[in-house]
């Protein structure tokens, strides 16, 4: 209070609570009305940079393309040997070919030669060394679940998309450890029947030659990466520009999300012949009053059914996109079946094996994809995909080899000699 010239009192003005509660509430309406914009920016942010890194792949691809006259080979590598990490089981994925294009050469010279162990000494291969014994991981890598070797534990920046929290797995082998993620995948096509073994079967840790699999993977392996099996350029008849290469798969957060913890089908033929199987499922449990397989948005019933098994045996490291290293189609391949961000099924309960495995995205209503040209573009959730209760083409199949792919234009993008796009006037959008 302060005593004015005349002697009368004056108060000073200030701010009432009602005033003061009025201001915090337009304050927070701001808030309200800013954040979501902030945070679409930053997603913007986040899937640009994204597509930069889906493009230096794609860009290491067409690299290792012009320097060894044919594309990285998705499951590559050493074998001949039944004693657990004396090699890699022939099971690299396309990504360990492009280390030396991404400027990860250090790594890529680590993998080249023998190491001695740091860790895990049981693991590692034994190799006489004039009058000792030493413990080496052998050239070119140990299996890719193998644990305690550095170069696949390690976290590949360039391999990962920035709106994808995960990071590492626990290993199913050897007693733990993590794996480096990934977040692109190799486009294996419209077809999914031997996309874990290509032309090659394994027997007493040798990967040998088979007719009746080079047979079928001819049949069914219509995308750019064949399993075990060297591509090049003169293979993609339909149009470098019209081709898929590279798409992105969402990594496993531990929950139950369809996207990234695969189902299995409990008969793999009718997995083959419907590879919208849950679908079909899902609707007769519904009709029937049954508790739905997928009990909230993008997340399965931990219920069994009689068709589809989601407590598959599984461990928790056998999940999407959780090992860089491997070229099991789980962990770094899809198929274009099944439009983005629909369910994972696999044909067993197994990481070893063949699925119907689609690309999925952390980002909202799509995922980035790579063209054989090096194009990046953000291919849409609703993108034209034929019908998902069609047969997949393998030998034998309703659908025969050499059809045009029973998946829309989706389907189409994934086949490297089908001619379904190449008559359009331009490309998909």
């Amino acid at each position: 209070m302060q005593i004015g010239p005349k002697g009368r009192c004056r108060r000073r003005r200030g701010f009432t609570v009602v005033e003061l509660l009025g201001v915090v509430v337009v304050l927070g309406m701001l808030v309200g009305l800013l954040l979501p914009a902030v945070q679409s920016a930053r997603e913007n942010a986040r899937r640009t940079s994204c597509q930069n890194n889906l493009f230096n792949v794609a860009l290491a691809v067409r690299n290792y393309q012009s320097v060894h006259g044919h594309f990285p080979v998705q499951l590559h590598g050493t074998d001949g040997s039944q004693v657990p990490a004396a090699d890699n089981d022939g099971r690299l994925s396309f990504l360990v070919g492009l280390l030396p294009f991404i400027n990860q050469i250090p790594m890529a010279d680590a993998i080249d030669q023998e190491q001695e162990y740091a860790s895990e000494p049981s693991l590692a291969w034994e190799s006489d060394d004039e009058s000792q014994t030493v413990r080496l991981w052998p050239r070119n890598g140990p299996e890719p679940f193998a644990a305690g070797y550095p170069p696949w534990q390690s976290e590949v920046p360039t391999y990962r998309c920035p709106s994808d929290p995960g990071y590492g797995a626990n290993s199913g082998f050897g007693g733990g450890g993590v794996k480096g993620r990934t977040n692109y995948a190799a486009c294996l096509g419209d077809g999914c029947l031997t996309a874990a073994t290509g032309p090659y079967k394994q027997i007493k840790g040798t990967l040998v030659f088979d007719e009746q699999l080079a047979t079928q993977t001819n049949a069914a392996m219509r995308g750019v990466f064949v399993p075990r099996v060297p591509t090049r350029d003169a293979d993609i008849t339909d149009g470098i520009s019209y081709t898929l290469l590279l798409g992105e798969i969402s990594t496993s957060l531990g929950d139950a999300d369809i996207r990234s913890k695969p189902g299995v089908a409990v008969e793999a033929e009718q997995l083959l012949n419907d590879p919208g199987l849950v679908w079909t499922v899902e609707q007769k449990r519904r009709d029937s009053g049954k508790q739905p397989l997928l009990y909230r948005p993008m997340h399965w019933d931990p219920l069994d059914d009689p068709q589809v098994t989601v407590d598959t045996g599984l461990n928790n490291a056998q999940e999407r996109g959780l090992n860089w290293v491997d070229g099991m189609p789980l962990y770094t391949g899809f198929n274009t079946i099944l439009p983005p961000n629909r369910e994972l099924v696999l044909s067993a309960a197994r990481d070893d094996c063949w699925g119907v495995l689609p690309p999925s995205s952390r980002h909202q209503g799509g995922v980035n994809i790579a063209m054989v040209d090096g194009a990046v573009r953000f291919i849409s959730d609703e993108i034209d995909a034929g019908s998902d209760h069609q047969p997949t083409v393998y030998l034998g199949s309703p659908t025969p080899p050499g059809s045009p792919s029973p998946y829309g234009v989706w389907g189409a993008m994934g086949t490297r000699s089908s001619s379904e796009l190449t008559n359009l006037k331009s490309g998909p959008n």
